[in-house]
């Protein structure tokens, strides 16, 4: 939009100044073909007039078409500062709000997972509580084994001798 209008002010600036080079040529041919003719400095001083008003006049235009050139440009330079500003801003709040959701989420995987670390280990020390509940009821049931098979082998031992004793008692009687 801001191009549109600088380029048409360009625009209107060349024809501008066409139209007074048109017209300062063409004062030029006419006072060219007038000099010969009248030789009269009232007539010479008019020209100069003439000529020194379409050269301040062209002057003038020449320095309006610049003046706003360089409004224009000055117009552009700020409003895209305020663009650069405002677009600035925007993806300042953006990369504030993402880099919050990501600590958000850091601190959630975290809790998260301290969490499942503590239950894991809770289970980890109920498991290892159970195995040695097993260990000690296991090494209570081996000493148990233990002492029934020596009951076990003192009785048999007892019955063999007693066998021994009632057949040496039948033999030798």
């Amino acid at each position: 939009m801001m191009e549109e209008r600088v380029a048409k002010l360009e625009a209107t600036s060349e024809r501008h100044a066409a139209a007074l080079a048109a017209l300062e040529n063409e004062m030029n041919n006419r006072a060219h073909q007038l000099e010969p003719e009248l030789s009269n400095n009232h007539l010479d001083r008019r020209i100069t007039e003439f000529r020194e008003d379409v050269n301040r006049r062209f002057t003038e235009m020449h320095e309006q078409t610049d003046q706003r050139f360089m409004e224009i440009l000055e117009q552009t330079n700020r409003r895209f500062t305020e663009m650069q500003v405002q677009t600035d801003r925007r993806f300042t709040e953006i990369q504030v709000q993402t880099d919050r959701r990501f600590q958000e989420m850091h601190d959630y995987t975290e809790r998260r997972f301290t969490e499942m670390r503590e239950d894991s280990n809770l289970r980890f020390d109920q498991v290892h509580k159970r195995f040695d509940r097993m260990e000690t009821s296991i090494d209570n049931m081996r000493h148990e084994l233990q002492t029934f098979t020596r009951w076990m082998t003192a009785s048999q031992i007892t019955v063999v001798l007693a066998i021994v004793a009632l057949a040496a008692k039948t033999f030798l009687g």
